[in-house]
């Protein structure tokens, strides 16, 4: 939550910038905490599509994190984080092979 407050109260050109009060905005980061899914939860039909990731991209270290974790709350179940868009970044490979040699 906190990258898209950033994004949209900072990194956007000065005239599409959006305020935002930061006494209302309690975050409370958590590598383990329940992702949110806007397809699953919204009222505006979403398609579903592979984001595409740069593989040279840093990750946020709570992204491997999650990665590490044997489940974590994916909406409506419980199970392995692996986001198809990760799968060949260096860095979250290792958490795909596994998966895929356990399967």
């Amino acid at each position: 939550m906190k990258w898209m407050t950033d994004f949209i109260s900072k990194d956007l050109p000065a005239e599409r910038r959006i305020d935002i009060d930061p006494r209302y905005m309690n975050l409370h980061p958590s590598a383990a905490g329940m992702m949110h899914d806007e397809c699953m939860a919204g009222k505006i039909p979403w398609n579903r599509t592979v984001r595409p990731v740069d593989v040279e991209g840093d990750l946020h270290e709570t992204v491997l994190e999650r990665l590490a974790m044997p489940e974590v709350r994916n909406f409506v179940t419980y199970g392995p984080y692996r986001p198809a868009s990760l799968e060949n970044h260096p860095k979250a490979k290792q958490f795909f092979a596994s998966a895929s040699e356990a399967a």
